[in-house]
């Protein structure tokens, strides 16, 4: 019976190991995909600012051609 709470003990103790291992890696996908969404955000911020910079320089050359 000792052997077998030894040997059952010794089980448990790599199920958990792997478990901690497979916690900790789906940790780092997490923090991975954190900081991608963060990257894309910015992007699409950036881009926003851009369309309306390009909306305002369009303004601006439809009233020149007006005036001209």
């Amino acid at each position: 019976m000792a052997v077998s709470s030894a040997t059952s003990a010794k089980d448990i103790r790599k199920i958990i190991g792997g478990i901690q291992g497979l916690v900790g890696k789906m940790t780092r996908e997490l923090e991975k995909v954190g900081g991608s969404t963060q990257e894309v955000s910015a992007a699409v911020e950036e881009i926003g600012a851009t369309i309306e910079s390009l909306s305002s320089s369009a303004n601006a050359l439809s009233a020149l051609a007006e005036k001209i």
